[in-house]
């Protein structure tokens, strides 16, 4: 009979993190299928955790540990076990693995009760372990040769096995087992084709382990991506998971002509993340990026001060951060975004945010970004010798920081400071945003493409959250992309010109001392008649005619009367406040 692994990530409510479809567990469950092993996977909150547990009745339970639940799952691990123990009298084997298991060791077995901690990839090392612990006379002896192994031996003595489990050859791999999953969701938006990065980025854990940089044949790649489509074929969105998706141009554009034809039969975008050099050397294979379907391109920004992007070995400089921005814009790509570190080395007082708000104009409507909290990730540049950073770690641990709150900070400087930094870097953002929206800054295709995007393929972006939080400006542009109206424009007919509010007057419309405001902006007695009649009942012909007694004394001519009730819509045209369309 085959021996049952229940594979498993336990997120807190408010973990960061990002890997929404946990493909790495699907990765093992294939492995774990190809040696014969019968593995279901789960993620979700601990609660649910039991529920799955008793499902299955496994015999062996993986945990995948990151930053996030780290902690947590040293008091979890113990209450499972126990629990199993009392409910069937065994308990399943323990195994913790995933991207913090590198930094866990022998005060994390005795705390967790854990059998065994895995560090690096854990295709090839997981069902090797299960072999030698299932195995008839139970060959610990082999466990000995088993890369990245944290255990303990029969008699109770701790060993750390040297090296981390890596897969030399992905291509050997098998596909994603999706259907080992415990969750009725479809998969398959998340691809990797490659593993490691070229690059060694002070504060970044991408190549902790020392795992060398690894790439697929594109082909395999592609026929991954067709055979999740035809399997989940609600898939609009395909983000490839590489921190350096470009660095190979050759590979790069034989990935786009192979979307370019996985597009003519399948409506789907997707996403990457490269480094800002290799696009600008190579500024034609941007453009063969965007015309196969690139529609979000992720870039190391982290800071605005050249000082502190040599000290992280970013090996970029602001200004070229600025021009691949410019360049993006000018070639059409909807979306590119970019983080900017918190409570790094100290950086010259305004420059990052100046930098912000020179990104933001420069990319209205298109540049999207946001803010972290500098993590002290294992074995990185800056966990190992913080000094030279000049920085200190406040959460040695990371049980308190998180993202939300920093757990390394600059030694000259405090973590209210840092938190304060942080609010103003994104006060700023919002700031500057505001301004381009509120001053109609952002080219119209610009916004369509955003609505279309978050519309039509679910891919969202800070701008779409500002436009949503500005109920009138929403409702004006969804108008807009829904082909429901159009903006004003003088060279419409006034017969056959109708305006329509976007916003619900018994709410936006407020009389306080019977002096009408509108968002905050006064209304004389005729800018509030015509708003009235802007229900797209009405055309401007009509609505002048409705007010020509009114209105007599200061227009005793309709067609003056038109021509202010026009002026007045081309302004409220520009404060988002109507939409025409046109009727004959």
């Amino acid at each position: 009979m085959k021996r049952k692994v229940l594979l498993c990530y336990v997120r807190l409510r408010h973990s960061s993190s990002m890997n929404w479809e946990y493909t790495g567990l699907f990765y093992l469950a294939g492995a774990l299928e190809r040696r014969d092993y019968e593995p279901r996977v789960w993620h979700g909150s601990w609660m649910g955790l039991m529920d799955a547990v008793r499902e299955i009745g496994p015999d062996v339970i993986g945990f995948s540990c990151d930053a996030e639940n780290q902690h947590f799952l040293q008091a979890l691990i113990p209450s499972v076990r126990q629990e199993c123990l009392e409910r069937t009298g065994a308990a399943p084997l323990m195994v913790v693995g995933g991207p913090q298991a590198c930094a866990l060791g022998e005060a994390f077995l005795e705390t967790s009760g854990a059998d065994c901690i895995l560090r690096g990839e854990g295709e090839e090392i997981l069902p090797d372990f299960l072999d030698c612990m299932f195995a008839e006379e139970g060959d610990t002896a082999a466990l000995s040769a088993i890369p990245g192994l944290v255990w303990r031996d029969a008699g109770g003595a701790f060993h750390a096995n040297p090296g981390v489990g890596m897969v030399e050859d992905l291509d050997m791999l098998p596909r994603p087992a999706y259907h080992a999953s415990l969750h009725k969701r479809g998969y398959g938006r998340v691809i990797f084709s490659g593993r490691g990065c070229p690059f060694c980025c002070a504060f970044c854990a991408s190549h902790v382990g020392h795992l060398s940089y690894r790439l697929r044949r594109i082909a395999d790649v592609l026929a991954e991506i067709r055979e999740n489509l035809e399997r989940n074929p609600d898939i609009r969105y395909v983000i490839m998971q590489d921190d350096t998706f470009c660095t190979d141009a050759v590979r790069a554009r034989e990935f786009c002509s192979g979307m370019r034809e996985i597009r003519a039969v399948h409506p789907i975008v997707w996403f990457c993340e490269t480094h800002v050099k290799t696009l600008l050397r190579d500024p034609e294979l941007l453009r063969e990026m965007i015309e196969s379907g690139l529609v979000r391109l992720q870039i190391g920004m982290e800071s605005g001060d050249p000082e502190v992007l040599r000290l992280y070995r970013k090996n970029i400089t602001p200004s070229e951060v600025l021009q691949l921005t410019e360049l993006a814009v000018e070639m059409g790509l909807p979306q590119i975004a970019g983080n900017f570190i918190v409570g790094g080395p100290r950086e010259t007082e305004g420059l990052t945010e100046d930098f912000i708000r020179q990104l933001i104009r420069a990319g209205a409507g298109v540049v999207d970004i946001n803010t972290g909290f500098l993590r002290n990730y294992p074995f990185t540049a800056i966990s190992e010798n913080p000094g030279a950073f000049g920085l200190i770690v406040t959460a040695e641990d990371d049980r308190t920081a998180g993202d939300d709150y920093p757990g390394v900070i600059p030694a000259d400087s405090t973590e209210a400071e840092v938190v304060a930094l942080r609010q103003r870097l994104n006060r700023a953002i919002r700031e500057e945003m505001g301004i381009c929206i509120e001053q109609k800054g952002v080219p119209l295709e610009r916004v369509m493409a955003q609505y279309r995007l978050q519309e039509e393929f679910g891919v969202s972006s800070r701008w779409t959250l500002e436009f949503s939080a500005r109920p009138h400006i929403n409702e004006y542009y969804r108008v807009l992309y829904l082909g429901e109206g159009e903006p004003f424009d003088r060279s419409i007919p006034p017969d056959q010109m109708y305006p329509q509010r976007t916003f619900e007057y018994y709410r936006s419309v407020l009389l306080t001392g019977g002096i009408p405001k509108l968002f905050g902006t006064v209304l004389s007695p005729f800018e509030k008649d015509v708003l009235f009649r802007c229900a797209g009942k009405r055309s401007v012909c009509q609505i002048a005619a409705d007010l020509g007694e009114k209105y007599r004394e200061a227009y005793p001519d309709i067609t003056a009367l038109q021509s202010a009730v026009l002026n007045f819509l081309e302004t409220a045209d520009k404060r988002y406040w109507v939409t025409v369309f046109r009727f004959s």
